[in-house]
């Protein structure tokens, strides 16, 4: 068993504990999650699934995203992103690589876009938090 499947297994009977849910309970809703009741069972996928659910049901568990390994003068820029992502409740590495789409540098994987594109889409999230502060100091939601 690799050391992220042991920490997602940890994970999610930590996210169960704060839940309050017994043993059996906890079973049955890792069956109904997942297929199986039992977290050695299953895959990496599956237990994220089964995190996602108890996070959604008030679990307040923090799950690590994806592994994400760039070139030197990519990876600072690829963390900001990650940081600015966290930050304001987006998703990583999915919502930087909508604001690379959208300004035309479609990517599959945000490691492989180039230094001057993440820079930009640095830039785009600065200008928009900026935006989120100014409607809220307006009293906006």
């Amino acid at each position: 068993m690799d050391e992220r499947r042991k920490r997602l297994i940890a994970l999610a009977h930590v996210a169960a504990a704060r839940l309050g849910l017994d043993d059996e309970t906890r079973r049955a809703v890792q069956k109904a999650v997942t297929g199986v009741d039992s977290c050695a069972k299953m895959d990496a996928a599956a237990l994220q699934r089964l995190i996602r659910h108890y996070q959604q049901k008030g679990a307040e568990v923090w799950m690590p995203g994806p592994m994400v390994k760039a070139a030197e003068d990519r990876a600072p820029l690829i963390g900001k992103l990650a940081a600015m992502c966290h930050a304001g409740g987006y998703p990583f590495p999915a919502y930087p690589l909508g604001i690379l789409k959208h300004m035309g540098c479609s990517v599959e994987r945000i490691e492989w876009a180039p230094a001057p594109m993440l820079k930009n889409a640095v830039a785009a999230m600065r200008y928009q938090e900026k935006r989120k502060e100014a409607k809220h100091a307006r009293g906006e939601h």
